[in-house]
């Protein structure tokens, strides 16, 4: 199949144009398929993209072990940079349909692609402690207050975050607040371990600052993957994503 390695905030993905081959594989097949080239290419997930008509497409969507999830901030913005580049839209506006729902989306220009997200749970309180909120995807918010941010979060990593994800199935971020209008994120990310940035844990990072911590509405994200990969988040009546995303190199994978 035609395919492309590209990133989003240095999120990474193999993203593939869609036949009726991939269709008829079984999903042991698949796994084996998606392992491989995850490994190879050392990447945070793989996507197949088939169309629907000149604006609108479809996804189906892995992380790099082989497990489906119903949403992905990055991969949907890099998707749509892809699927214009494969041919499969023929316009700047339109949605992706993924499990989680119908994501919106916008080029902005180039490569800046912006996303309505799916959908936003209310925020609940785990534990007396976890902030929770699903934004595609289930995600846990921690804020760390200490000044030595990442020395925490390095800890966290190797034993708080993998136990928070078998414990509720669920992705999670550990949040420092900058200022009114930026925080920095690392995210723990269910089937793949800590990623560079997540699309949707940002926007759950956003959200649950905003309203618990008192935030503005346009907050800025800053991911591991450093100030120059930083997300956008809007949240209003609807809550929108938006940053860069960038093929790599073309490619052509055989199976």
């Amino acid at each position: 199949m035609k395919g492309i390695l590209g990133e989003a905030s240095k999120n990474s993905f193999v993203v593939l144009k869609g036949d009726s081959k991939w269709l008829n594989l079984n999903y042991s097949k698949r796994k084996k398929i998606i392992k491989e080239t995850c490994e190879k290419y050392n990447t945070d997930g793989f996507i197949v993209l088939f169309p629907k008509d000149e604006k609108n497409f479809i996804w189906d969507f892995y992380n790099k072990d082989g497990s489906s999830a119903e949403f992905c901030g990055n991969g949907a913005r890099l998707s749509v940079i892809a699927a214009k580049n494969f041919g499969l839209i023929k316009e700047d506006e339109g949605s992706l349909w993924t499990l989680a729902g119908e994501v919106p989306y916008e080029i902005l220009k180039e490569n800046l692609v912006k996303i309505q997200i799916p959908k936003v749970s209310d925020i609940a309180l785990l534990d007396e402690k976890y902030y929770y909120v699903n934004t595609g995807v289930p995600h846990i918010v921690i804020f760390v207050e200490e000044d030595d941010f990442d020395e925490v979060v390095d800890k966290y990593m190797k034993d708080l975050a993998p136990k928070l994800r078998e414990k509720y199935n669920s992705n999670v971020n550990f949040v420092k607040i900058l200022d009114k209008n930026k925080i920095k994120v690392r995210t723990y990310e269910r089937g793949v371990g800590e990623t560079l940035a997540c699309g949707s844990g940002s926007v759950a990072s956003a959200l649950v600052s905003h309203y618990i911590k008192n935030l503005d509405k346009d907050i800025l994200v800053v991911p591991k993957a450093g100030e120059k990969e930083a997300l956008k988040v809007e949240i209003g009546e609807k809550v929108f994503l938006e940053g860069n995303a960038n093929i790599l190199k073309d490619l052509e994978i055989n199976y």
